[in-house]
């Protein structure tokens, strides 16, 4: 089963807690681990019982709320969508 399908909680716990980044870019692994990061720099809580997953499109899921997500190849960002 690849990580696409399963949940991705534990990569971002890891970059939310500020562990360095191993997974292969662009793998949904790399995207959850930036994305805890990008939680944790802005402020946001991550607990383990959130459940983060890839959605459809460029875009990631915490629980019920998705963000969409930029890679420009330099950095990446990320922003709620309402």
């Amino acid at each position: 089963m690849s990580t696409a399908n399963r949940s991705l909680t534990e990569y971002a716990l890891a970059g939310w807690q500020g562990s360095p980044n191993p997974h292969i870019n662009t793998s949904p692994a790399w995207y959850a681990h930036y994305f805890g990061e990008w939680l944790n720099q802005n402020g946001q809580s991550l607990f383990a019982a959130d459940e983060v997953c890839m959605s459809r499109g460029d875009s990631i899921r915490l629980g019920k709320q998705r963000f969409s997500f930029r890679d420009d190849g330099r950095s990446i960002s990320f922003a709620p969508i309402y």
